[in-house]
């Protein structure tokens, strides 16, 4: 029986060779959810010396799988996050859906980029509760074991389609282009 980190590692070293090369995907990678200044005024930033953010000490959280670019040496920090997936596996529980949601929330008010998501290993469908609870997601996907190709291709086209999405919203929200209206599309696919 597969635990929810070797289905990870396993999830990520396939759909490695669909992705575009300028970005990674790992496991176990740490984002912030939060910034703050110490009361000498300096700002605290919870990354380690290679400027990659750290999990823990109230600055940070580690993520299931992470896709992200490397940024620029001169950079205040050495990682530019895409695409963040929660994994689940063999269930999730309506703490789960909570709790993922809010850490999605909070990942935003630091990079309002990032999209984020859900993948459920071995489910044949989302339950109805994460998709009540878990408003924060911009997908979710239930992904049956043993996982088929078509399957495998369906989340990787998914992926590709969240990097462009966050590029775009990237270019938005720095001036770059500029949008007239916005509007939030919802899709549901029966089988995946």
């Amino acid at each position: 029986m597969a635990s929810e980190e070797t289905f990870g590692v396993r999830l990520a070293k396939k759909l490695r060779p669909a992705l575009p090369r300028k970005y990674n995907i790992e496991t176990k990678r740490s984002l912030l959810y939060a910034i703050s200044f110490s009361d000498d005024g300096e700002l605290q930033l919870g990354q380690n010396a290679a400027k990659e953010p750290t999990r823990g000490g109230g600055t940070g959280f580690e993520q299931d799988l992470l896709l992200f670019e490397r940024a620029h040496a001169e950079a205040a920090t050495a990682i530019i996050p895409r695409v963040s997936v929660e994994l689940k596996f063999n269930g999730i529980t309506t703490h789960d859906s909570i709790v993922y949601s809010e850490k999605a929330r909070r990942i935003r008010t630091i990079y309002p980029f990032v999209r984020y998501g859900l993948i459920l290993g071995g489910l044949n469908h989302v339950p109805a509760r994460t998709l009540r609870l878990g408003l924060e997601f911009d997908f979710i996907v239930a992904m049956p074991i043993p996982v088929r190709r078509q399957t495998l291709d369906r989340v990787a086209h998914l992926l590709r389609r969240e990097l462009r999405l966050s590029c775009q919203l990237t270019n938005i929200l720095r001036g770059r282009d500029r949008v007239a209206a916005v509007h939030r599309r919802l899709g549901f696919v029966i089988e995946f």
